[in-house]
């Protein structure tokens, strides 16, 4: 049996060292990733403000995985029943497989926003938010994060202290734009709260009920028909699905599945409940069932326990004994 873990980050890691762990040694298992390292994604921000903590959040596959085959390669289009990967370098079959490509960042076709904006996806967009800030620590400017989930919390925290550290806090403004209204949306009241608070005290400037409708060279506008200068546009303000998955984040019910050979997971999928309403329970955990019951022994049953936190969402993958 061919078990095909499809992306690397912290789902399909975590799912591959289980699956190691887990399933008999005659089952083969391989990793497939664009790269040949695991970027730690939530700390990305931190890289922001202290460069020198890069190679900390590189961690080699080979180091995550003990035995899974590991192949650099990217995925282009998946054939979810017949158990088949179009790659870039060929094809792949397996017998089950698990899609976890995760996210990249949304633009929702706002004019000009995708072409002047840094998302904070890579550590190519973490240096670069870091240098143009610099500039405008040394001219002076302002700097406007799109997006107050946590990610944009986040970077607009890094930014403020980075400025306080280059003893240019009166020359750089930096302000946050939400489009709901209230910061971390989704979480609940108290740690909304907490979250304004922080933001406050960093002197952070935080525009909620504001949505921006485009951007040209040094101005957003928005939907009040308001505008906002900027020198430095930073994008946080949502996820959607991979080329490979149709640019969407395909929905699929609690057993996770998205075709006769396959699973989602992570944020590569919107997991729902069966009345259709959006599956995200703040801190909760529900286990997808039937991971993988074909070809494997009666005694082995894999169940992912997907845990989605509205802009925090992470992933954690349980064994149970049949």
């Amino acid at each position: 049996m061919h078990v095909a873990v499809l992306g690397a980050g912290y789902a399909g890691v975590t799912l591959t060292r289980t699956l190691e762990r887990q399933l008999p040694e005659s089952a083969e298992i391989t990793l497939v990733d664009e790269r040949d390292t695991h970027l730690v994604q939530h700390l990305l921000h931190r890289a922001v403000r202290n460069p020198e903590i890069e190679d900390q959040l590189q961690v080699p596959l080979e180091e995550c995985c003990q035995r899974a085959t590991i192949r650099e390669a990217t995925v282009e289009s998946v054939d979810a029943d017949e158990g088949r990967v179009n790659i870039d370098d060929g094809t792949l079959s397996y017998d089950i497989g698990a899609i976890c490509l995760g996210a990249r960042t949304a633009y929702y076709g706002l004019s000009g926003v995708r072409s002047r904006a840094t998302p904070l996806k890579r550590l190519e967009d973490a240096r670069e938010i870091r240098s143009a800030f610099l500039d405008c620590c040394e001219d002076g400017g302002r700097v406007v994060v799109g997006g107050a989930g946590l990610s944009g919390v986040q970077v607009a925290g890094e930014l403020a202290d980075l400025a306080r550290e280059e003893g240019a806090e009166s020359a750089v403004d930096v302000v946050l734009l939400e489009q709901k209204a209230d910061v971390a949306p989704g979480f609940p009241e108290p740690f909304q709260n907490a979250v304004a608070d922080a933001l406050d005290c960093r002197g952070i400037d935080v525009r909620t009920g504001t949505t921006v409708t485009g951007a040209d060279e040094t101005t957003l506008t928005t939907d009040a028909g308001t505008t906002i200068e900027y020198d430095q546009l930073v994008w946080t303000g949502g996820i959607t699905g991979q080329p490979s998955l149709g640019d969407t984040r395909r929905q699929v019910q609690s057993t996770l599945r998205l075709g006769r050979r396959t699973f989602g997971l992570g944020d590569a999928v919107r997991v729902i409940d069966d009345e259709e309403s959006a599956f995200r329970r703040q801190h909760r955990v529900r286990l997808g069932r039937h991971l993988s019951r074909q070809r494997i022994s009666p005694r082995w049953q894999i169940a992912a326990s997907a845990a989605s936190s509205r802009g925090c969402r992470g992933m954690s993958i349980a064994h149970v004994a049949g």
